[in-house]
Formats: C-alpha cells, sequence, structure tokens
C-alpha cells in the first residue's frame, strides 16, 4: 500500500553574518560602560538618600508651648523661620528672639524653658542624662520638673554651669559687656571656676577677666521683669521657692524681740499669733506694683501672666468675678478658685493680689475682663 509523506518544504537560508572577535569585543564595552555607569548613578542616588537628614525620623525632645512676640527657629544649620506654638525641638535647634518677644518651652522630662527677648540660644546636645545648651546672648530661665532625669549644662562663652539636682534658675549673658549673671532659686549650680551657687544667691562673672565668679544673696532690688514674671508665673501654677530675700519687717521697740527669727522665713511668734480681725492686719508686703495680663482659651479656659516688682514670700492669689473688682476674702459672687470651665460668651473680671495669708492680700494688679470662649 501506497503511503502519503508530506513535502519537505526547504528552509529560508540568507546570508551568513560573520562577527569578528573585535565586534564582539567593542559591543561587549559598550553594553559595560552603559550599564556600569547606570548602576554607578544609582548607587550615588540612594547614599544621597541615606545621608540626606530626615528630622521625620528624630525623636523631638521638646516643643515651643508658648510665644509672645516674634521667635525664629533653626535645625542644624538650616536658615531661621519664624516659629509657631507647637513647633518640635530636636537637638541641635537654634531659637531666637526678638525685643520684645519672649517663648516657651517644654521638654519631654517636664523641664521649663523660657527664653526673654533678644536672645538666642542652641540645644546643641541631649543625652539621657543631660540637656547641654549654647547662650549666645540673652537671659533664659530654667525649671526642672521634680522626677527629671537629666542635668542641665548651660554654656555661655567661656563661662559654664551644671545643675546639681532640681534646680530653678536664671542666666543672663550680657553679649556687648562680656558679663554672665546667674541667680539660683532653687537646688544648685556648679560653675566651670569650681565654685557652687546655691537658692537665694547670685553670681557674677566678667569674662573679660576670666571665668571666676562673685558670689553673693541677692536681694528684690537685684531681679529684672523677667525674673519676676518667670518667679510669679511659677508660684501661681503652685511652685514655691525654700527662701526669700525680704529681711524682716522691723520692730516697734528692740523689746519685740528677733527671737526665733529666720532670715528665710517667717518668724516663729508671727505663725503663733491669734488671728486678728483683717481690718487690723498689715495691708502691704513686699510687692508694691504688679500688672496683670491675659486672653481667653478654648474650652472655657483663660491665659493670665503678671509681673511684679519684688518676689511675694507667700506667693500670689488670683480672684475672679462676673462682677468688676473681685476682692481676697471673696465677696458673694467672687472666687479664689480654679478658673476653668468659665461660661461661654460671657464676660469675666480677673485681679491678682500678693498672698499675705489667710484673708489677707498685698497689693492688688489691674483689673483686666476676659470673655470666655
Amino acid at each position: 500500500m501506497d503511503t502519503f509523506a508530506p513535502p519537505q518544504i526547504p528552509k529560508e537560508s540568507g546570508p551568513k553574518v560573520k562577527i569578528s572577535p573585535l565586534t564582539l569585543v567593542i559591543i561587549l564595552l559598550i553594553f559595560l560602560l552603559g550599564g556600569g555607569g547606570s548602576w554607578a548613578y544609582i548607587l550615588k542616588i540612594n547614599k544621597t538618600h541615606q545621608q540626606a537628614p530626615s528630622r521625620v525620623q528624630e525623636i523631638s525632645i521638646a516643643h515651643i508651648r508658648k510665644i509672645e512676640g516674634t521667635v525664629f527657629i533653626s535645625y542644624k544649620g538650616e536658615s531661621y523661620r519664624e516659629a509657631k506654638e507647637g513647633d518640635a525641638v530636636f537637638s541641635k535647634t537654634r531659637l531666637k528672639t526678638l525685643p520684645g518677644a519672649r517663648a516657651i518651652i517644654l521638654f519631654d522630662t517636664g523641664d521649663i524653658l523660657r527664653i526673654d527677648g533678644d536672645s538666642e540660644i542652641e540645644i546643641s546636645e541631649v543625652t539621657s542624662s543631660v540637656t547641654v545648651i549654647e547662650n549666645y546672648g540673652g537671659q533664659i530661665y530654667i525649671r526642672m520638673a521634680k522626677d527629671s532625669q537629666r542635668q542641665f549644662k548651660i554654656n555661655s562663652r567661656e563661662s559654664s554651669a551644671l545643675t546639681l539636682g532640681k534646680s530653678t534658675f536664671d542666666i543672663y549673658y550680657h553679649k556687648d559687656a562680656a558679663l554672665v549673671d546667674y541667680y539660683v532659686f532653687e537646688g544648685r549650680l556648679t560653675l566651670n571656676d569650681g565654685q557652687e551657687v546655691s537658692a537665694g544667691n547670685k553670681a557674677n562673672v566678667d569674662l573679660t577677666k576670666g571665668v571666676n565668679a562673685t558670689i553673693s544673696p541677692f536681694s528684690p532690688e537685684d531681679l529684672n521683669d523677667f525674673i519676676n514674671w518667670n518667679l510669679g508665673l511659677d508660684q501661681s501654677l503652685g511652685f514655691s521657692f525654700n527662701f526669700t530675700t525680704i529681711p524682716p519687717a522691723p520692730s516697734p521697740s528692740p523689746s519685740s524681740s528677733q527671737e526665733g527669727e529666720s532670715q528665710t522665713g517667717s518668724t516663729q511668734a508671727e505663725n503663733s499669733l491669734p488671728p486678728t480681725p483683717p481690718s487690723s492686719e498689715p495691708t502691704t508686703g513686699a510687692i508694691s506694683q504688679i500688672n496683670l495680663s491675659g486672653y481667653a482659651l478654648p474650652g472655657g479656659r483663660v491665659y493670665l501672666s503678671w509681673t511684679a516688682n519684688g518676689i511675694a514670700a507667700k506667693g500670689f492669689k488670683v480672684v475672679w468675678s462676673k462682677n468688676p473688682g473681685p476682692t481676697y476674702p471673696t465677696r458673694r459672687g467672687d472666687s479664689d478658685e480654679d478658673y476653668s470651665g468659665l461660661e461661654p460668651g460671657v464676660a469675666y473680671y480677673f485681679r491678682v493680689c500678693e498672698y499675705l495669708g489667710p484673708d489677707r492680700c498685698g497689693v492688688y494688679s489691674n483689673e483686666i475682663a476676659i470673655t470666655a470662649q
């Protein structure tokens, strides 16, 4: 039987191309050079991205809690920009205040840094044990939190101070005059000349003569507006300092005795006296002027700030009412208690007085009216 076999289709054949070894070498070189260059460029981009600083990956150590006036901020050598409340603060952050401005910085440890106008600082280093601040000129006030785990070290040109335990203090670097003033209200500072400054004392350093400090007790007259503002603010927040530089009131006669009287507190005799009607009590203390300011905050809260021309040994008392002229002791409708939760749209009147003891106030501040939000 015949079988069918499909026809064989001849394969097309074109001209054979011969590639010389030299051509192969040239093609290989072109590929390697092009691909290698691209690969090097990719590596360069990746390296650049890895080296580029990123604050997103950093952990902030503080933030700006409050700004009055104009304040500028700079991160790690970048150009200054105007700061806003809530801005994060990192290591290598610089802050600069214009004259008349102030800034409050709250650290993650609860420590407070307040900066006066016409000042410039850098938070140059932060570790688990110390916060280092470079003071390039101006005035700062620091109140450490009760359980703060970090010390503070402040460098003002060649002069430096390190906190010993929980401390509250002020440093004023007069850049043009090359002078540094230290005031300690709580705790201690150790200076780099080896001396310690304890609460109730000041240290003055003339950098034109070296870093040796002259230490002495300070008086209320030594304290400027910025310090008084800070002390008043802290006392209004419930912080008290275990010293007073206010001398005891003069006795009516030599026989009325300094017995039991302490230069750093009230007399035992005063504490043991029976109460007398407020009208017969002295109504003047160490403060002769208090300037009060404030404004409304959301949620029925208000922000109050005041300055006084001295130290109130027993603090201050805030009184408020829906009626003008609140006093202490309070009248009907007045209050000296918490002033949060106020009724939105209602005007409230506020005054501050120097607290002299139960049912006793010294000089009053000006009165301000604030409409709650």
